[in-house]
């Protein structure tokens, strides 16, 4: 077996691929990003795409990315999304809100599990999200009628809450009280890292933009989950039910 260092150097890496699909991180938990390097790198797939003449390409990038949100992951895909535009692939762009597997942050998970929702997102200003499996299903679609997707960019959710709200469905699904609380945007910074910093002040200023009625209408296949159907399907009543807090 050969290892390579530079999947340039990979003989015929995609070699019969016909369609690809590609997915990044927007952010790592702990620190900041170097966006600069991280562009470099995501920058090889559409490369290498455009070098085997691959017939299909789908990004899924971030909602929000061609608005100049100022968070530097996102301007990170920004610039991907326009790389792939330079190119000429025949490509699809979609732009996902926020997962709703986020919940599954440790110190977020634990705070609802306890009753407290701490979330730096105004009380009154609302916050979509998508199920990751609702992103597949959008990318499997639109393989599977390039005719309609490709040239395509599209902002995709399948929920659009506030923090209220989102505090009371957790209610509803563990059986017990979720109370929400406004945590402060100084301890965002100094707690989550600049990055979700930068991110929450977007939020509370613009927000993500998808519309999701007519995402409901226009592909009535694809069965997005409400934030309830998805908490519950991940099994949040049962889970609530078994956890115990630690003593102090």
């Amino acid at each position: 077996m050969k290892l390579y260092k530079e999947i340039w150097k990979i003989p015929d890496p995609w070699n019969g691929l016909r369609t690809v699909f590609m997915a990044s991180s927007a952010f790592r938990i702990t620190g900041s990003l170097a966006s600069g390097a991280k562009s470099n790198k995501a920058r090889t797939w559409p490369d290498i795409a455009k070098k085997t003449s691959v017939a299909h390409f789908v990004y899924s990038s971030v909602g929000g990315a061609e608005r100049n949100t100022g968070i530097a992951p996102w301007e990170t895909k920004w610039e991907i999304e326009k790389h792939v535009r330079k190119l000429g692939l025949p490509a699809t762009i979609f732009r996902p809100t926020g997962f709703m597997e986020i919940y599954h942050m440790l110190e977020l998970e634990v705070g609802l599990l306890i009753g407290r929702f701490l979330d730096p997102v105004r009380p009154d200003k609302t916050y979509q999200s998508i199920a990751t499996d609702d992103i597949g299903a959008f990318v499997a679609l639109a393989f599977d009628r390039p005719k309609e997707f490709i040239g395509m960019e599209l902002e995709i959710a399948g929920s659009e809450l506030t923090p209220r709200q989102t505090a009371d469905i957790f209610s509803r699904v563990m059986g017990k009280p979720v109370k929400y609380g406004r945590l402060p945007m100084l301890a965002a910074r100094i707690l989550l890292g600049k990055d979700f910093h930068a991110m929450f002040r977007w939020l509370n200023r613009d927000g993500f933009q998808a519309n999701i009625p007519e995402l409901r209408r226009k592909y009535p296949e694809i069965h997005l989950h409400s934030l309830e159907e998805w908490l519950r399907e991940d099994g949040w009543d049962q889970r609530g039910l078994r956890f115990r807090a630690p003593k102090e």
